[in-house]
């Protein structure tokens, strides 16, 4: 079945490519076309205040499109131009209301460049002779006068008949100076003025038949205006223009129910557009509304699983995990979305850890600290030492991926060096204050745990007050048994 469809498809496409070169050569040329349809708007805003000059832009695009976008917004517009013309000017009179949008005024466009082509001269004429009037009129036609009528509401069966009519009443005259070497500058050059003319009157008047009728219209279906109203939604998103995207957006979704497949159709386009919040939103409309839409929870579920791997690469765990979450529980049988979060949640419970050893080593080394402030204030200095030595070992333990605690390691090894020199100083300065057996093994310790930590300096002066106070108290002894003898 799919390969019928593609087949069909293919063979859609093949069928516009060939019509599209077939009326290629019956029409004016690009630069005609434009310039007929662009008259026409300015006349309209000038005679009869229609504001269509502050949305030439979006008419000189409408103008501008190829055959195929104007096969796909007006069908039939290659091969039954007429009816196409006259459907067309029925839809646009059905979505018209007092203000004339810039989507609007590109379909005007697009309308004008179909009624251009079907009034232009030669259209049924030999093909090498009318390339040939048509390559000329594209090069004269900026210069050309227009004598513009006063507008009219038309039977356009009956309007553009007559109009294609006229069309050809010279087509015999021109293609004779075409073939007696005469070319454009015989009848061609001096009806040009009324052959353009006649176009530019065909497009005002069918544009103001739209835009200033308000009796009732021919049939136009739902399922019409709301292509309408879609391709409306379309051409604002891709603008970014917001305001009037909201407003096509209200009025295809209050114009009845939606149905799964044409919300689907708003959430692609919302999708295409970079819009990713509203597109969720919308497939999950569309999931509620049809649960069994397998296409579009895969690509929900597709859409979450690439959000939670980009919030992986910038470390937002919590964030990869939530996203994982609703993915699998969108495609309830998507092994990625399990296997992701699984690992996600892993980490989590990894770091989590790791903070957690971080902040007891931190609790850990401002403890011993406090203690080492403690052991300082009693003097015992190589206690004291020996706690903030290994403080600051546990502060540097601390890795850097937790900010807050990795400046409060680095605060506490900062302030653990200020008072490691304090305490050297304060060994220099009491040095007479340690003698005897005590103070030899205090040096001793102090000299282990603190060298080469500590200034040579402090050690050379408790070693020689040492040294000094054991001979004088050895003398001491000597001289009490010397006037003494009997006293053992």
């Amino acid at each position: 079945m799919n390969n019928m469809h593609r087949a069909s498809r293919m063979a859609l496409a093949a069928l516009i490519g060939i019509l599209a070169a077939q009326t290629q050569a019956r029409a004016w040329g690009p630069r005609a076309q434009t310039a007929i349809v662009t008259t026409a708007a300015r006349i309209l805003s000038g005679q009869d205040n229609i504001p269509l000059v502050n949305l030439e832009k979006d008419v000189r695009n409408g103008a501008s499109v190829s055959d195929q976008e104007m096969e796909a917004l007006i069908p039939g517009a290659l091969a039954t131009t007429e009816q196409a013309i006259e459907s067309q000017m029925f839809l646009l009179q059905s979505i018209h209301t007092e203000r004339i949008d810039p989507y609007m005024a590109y379909r005007l466009g697009v309308l004008g460049k179909l009624v251009a082509r079907y009034t232009a001269p030669l259209s049924d004429a030999d093909p090498t002779y009318r390339n040939l009037y048509y390559a000329d009129v594209e090069k004269n036609i900026q210069n050309v006068p227009l004598d513009a009528a006063p507008r009219r509401q038309v039977d356009t069966e009956v309007y553009l008949a007559s109009a294609r009519s006229q069309a050809q009443a010279r087509q015999d005259l021109i293609l004779r100076d075409y073939r007696q070497g005469v070319g454009f500058n015989g009848v061609a050059k001096n009806s040009l003025p009324q052959e353009a003319t006649r176009s530019v009157n065909a497009v005002a008047d069918v544009w103001y038949t739209v835009l200033s009728n308000t009796s009732a219209v021919g049939s136009v279906s739902t399922d019409r205006m709301r292509g309408y109203y879609l391709r409306a939604f379309d051409f604002y998103l891709k603008r970014k223009n917001p305001q009037e995207t909201k407003r096509a957006y209200d009025r295809l979704t209050g114009s009845g129910e939606i149905s799964p497949d044409l919300r689907k159709s708003i959430a692609d386009l919302y999708f295409e557009a970079g819009e990713f919040e509203q597109a969720m939103a919308e497939y999950k409309a569309v999931l509620a509304a049809a649960p069994g839409r397998r296409d579009v929870a895969q690509k929900v579920a597709a859409y979450y699983i690439r959000t939670g791997d980009e919030a992986v690469k910038t470390g937002d765990m919590e964030a990869a995990v939530e996203s994982y979450r609703v993915a699998q529980e969108t495609d309830l049988g998507n092994a990625e979305a399990q296997t992701k979060r699984t690992q996600a949640e892993a980490t989590i419970s990894d770091t989590a850890s790791r903070l957690e050893r971080a902040r007891q080593a931190i609790a850990q080394a401002q403890a011993l600290e406090q203690q080492g402030d403690q052991l300082r204030l009693r003097s015992e200095y190589g206690e004291a030492m020996d706690a903030l030595q290994q403080a600051r070992q546990l502060y540097t333990t601390v890795p850097p991926e937790f900010e807050a605690e990795s400046l409060a390691a680095q605060r506490g090894v900062m302030n653990i060096d200020v008072r490691m020199r304090e305490l050297k100083a304060l060994l220099v300065q009491n040095t007479d204050q340690l003698s005897g057996t005590a103070f030899g093994i205090e040096a001793r310790r102090l000299a282990a745990r603190t060298t080469p930590n500590l200034h040579e300096k402090a050690f050379q002066s408790l070693i020689q007050n040492g040294y000094a106070q054991e001979i004088s108290k050895l003398k001491q002894e000597m001289n009490s048994r010397l006037a003494n003898p009997g006293a053992e």
